[in-house]
């Protein structure tokens, strides 16, 4: 016997088709709702015929389904009637498109709910609002994504409705987090499907739905009387997914999120609709949220970043980057026994742009790889004039992104460096989030090689976000900086104390040597000095400032 969500299909008749219950009046098309028992008995009213006449039937009389059908429909309505009384939860409809003894396309939906008597259900009977086009045959493979927009203007043309008719929800499905180990590719595969036929049973002979990547989905629902029925649904496909996928015996619970638009958020055509959609989708995931609808702001706000990346890619032409150096003062001796090199972007509108404002978008858009060659060659380049100068220049740290050490090869770097004739030892690697990169054995061997040819490697911004000292141990460096955060607060958060004393003697075990960041006052650094901490770099001591006058400042603590 089918569970809630199965499908069935008989010879002459639609799928079936399971979705939460919607009244006739919020279809938007005229129908009845009645009840009826196991047998599928009801009484026809008259006011009921008003609605949906059927020839030759007369009102208040007791009738059964079958015989507003035909004699042939009787297997599929018998077994929707049993199906769903015995094996369908409470408030969800399971729905049949078929024709009836005139030939017209009806939808009749059932549904076991509160306050009905044991053994009845709620039964609603519409004419399908969409006769020219058959509902999705969930029987089959859900269709990928090519020829989509084809598709989905021939369903709005199917369905007669204007461009603002339709709404597009992407539906994102979570990996459960205990699919793992050989099989997991055959288990996701086998709950994909299953996510797709939910779907369809959801969304029913109302919408279209196919399969838009790996990972996602895509619903075209077509509804003319506003955003109310749509919202609805999205609502319905979320509620859909609590229930979890039986598979080999085993249950899984696959989380959604959903992105819709509508060319209310400025999609003139349905392929910026899908964009919107996207747009909604990945605000929420990163939000946390069930659904998300995109509104002009995120459209707007998606413009003004693809124009910035625009303007990133044009700066590589231009020569529109800078560096800046900050010092590294040993606050005993107040010497300069260092640098951390900061990427500046001269903006031709927007002037001189901190990495915060670009860094981020650079690994997403895959300009990080240029961004960190560029650093590594100008670091190089100043090593070497410092050097050809005659002076003895002092190591300079790179902010380096875990990306850069996982898709690359150690020769990448390594060539770079000999290129320009200078120690590696005074290249240092400071990785911005060392923690994911010791999770992967080729982070840890990226790690080991630069550390034997020479260069330094250490853990960047230590204490923020993603941070473990018992995977620090694994970590093969000679440096960790505290982040800012922890220093900004001493030495009056107690909590913020106590983290830094167990990060500087957690390092002092493993014989690491210590850096503070975003030191700026005098009483930060006495508290940082009295742990044993005696390299820090901050406002206390200096800004960022252009190379040669970061190198003469250096010149000038040294005298």
């Amino acid at each position: 016997m089918p569970r809630a969500g199965q499908i069935k299909t008989i010879k002459g008749a639609c799928p079936v088709n399971v979705s939460n219950h919607i009244h006739p009046e919020q279809a938007g098309h005229s129908g009845i709702l009645f009840t009826v028992n196991r047998d599928g008995c009801f009484l026809m009213t008259d006011a009921m015929l008003e609605q949906l006449p059927f020839a030759g039937v007369s009102g208040n009389q007791l009738m059964r389904l079958h015989d507003l059908l035909g004699v042939e429909t009787e297997p599929v309505i018998s077994s929707l009637l049993e199906d769903t009384l015995t094996g369908c939860e409470e408030g969800v409809t399971r729905r049949i498109v078929i024709r009836d003894r005139e030939g017209r396309l009806l939808t009749i939906g059932l549904c076991r709910m509160m306050g009905i008597a044991p053994g009845r259900m709620v039964c609603t009977l519409d004419e399908c609002p969409f006769p020219g086009l058959a509902p999705v045959n969930v029987s089959r493979p859900v269709p990928a994504v090519d020829g989509l927009s084809s598709r989905a203007d021939a369903f709005r043309q199917a369905t007669g409705l204007a461009g603002d008719g339709v709404a597009i929800m992407l539906v994102g499905l979570n990996r459960p987090r205990n699919i793992e180990g050989p099989v997991a590719g055959h288990i996701w595969s086998g709950l994909t499907a299953k996510a797709a036929k939910r779907l369809q049973a959801v969304v029913g002979p109302r919408g279209l739905v196919a399969r838009y990547s790996e990972n996602a989905f895509v619903v075209i629902n077509a509804q003319s009387i506003g955003p109310a029925l749509p919202d609805m649904t999205a609502g319905a496909i979320v509620s859909s997914f609590d229930h979890p996928f039986e598979m080999d015996g085993m249950d899984f619970y696959v989380g959604v999120n959903m992105g819709t638009a509508d060319v209310g958020t400025g999609a003139v055509n349905i392929g910026h609709c899908f964009r919107c959609a996207e747009l909604a989708l990945d605000d929420a995931r990163r939000s946390g949220v069930p659904v998300r609808e995109c509104t002009v702001q995120m459209v707007e706000a998606a413009s003004a970043k693809l124009q910035l990346e625009r303007d990133l890619r044009d700066a590589f032409e231009y020569d529109g980057f800078s560096l800046d150096l900050q010092p590294k003062i040993d606050m005993i001796g107040g010497r300069c026994r260092g640098f951390e090199a900061l990427i500046r972007w001269r903006h031709p509108e927007r002037g001189l742009l901190p990495p915060a404002q670009f860094i981020p978008m650079a690994e997403e858009c895959g300009l990080i790889v240029p961004l960190t060659d560029w650093v590594l060659h100008e670091v190089c380049r100043l090593l070497k004039a410092e050097r050809d100068a005659g002076r003895s220049p002092l190591p300079i740290s790179i902010n380096v992104p875990p990306s850069q050490l996982m898709q690359r090869e150690l020769k990448d770097f390594i060539k770079v460096i000999n290129a320009y004739d200078i120690p590696p030892s005074l290249i240092e690697f400071e990785l911005t989030d060392a923690m994911s990169v010791g999770e992967h054995s080729r982070g840890i061997a990226m790690m080991s090689g630069l550390r034997a040819a020479g260069v330094k490697v250490s853990v960047g911004d230590f204490g923020a976000g993603y941070a473990s000292l018992s995977r620090l141990v694994r970590l093969p460096v000679s440096i960790l900086k505290i982040d800012r955060s922890f220093v900004d607060d001493l030495p009056s958060d107690p909590e913020a104390c106590e983290v830094v004393t167990a990060i500087v003697r957690a390092a002092n075990a493993l014989d690491l040597k210590v850096v503070a960041a975003g030191v700026e006052n005098d009483d930060q650094a006495r508290f940082l000095t009295d742990l044993g901490v005696t390299t820090a770099q901050g406002f206390l001591f200096s800004h960022p400032l252009p190379p040669e006058k970061a190198f003469r400042l250096a010149e000038a603590r040294v005298e």
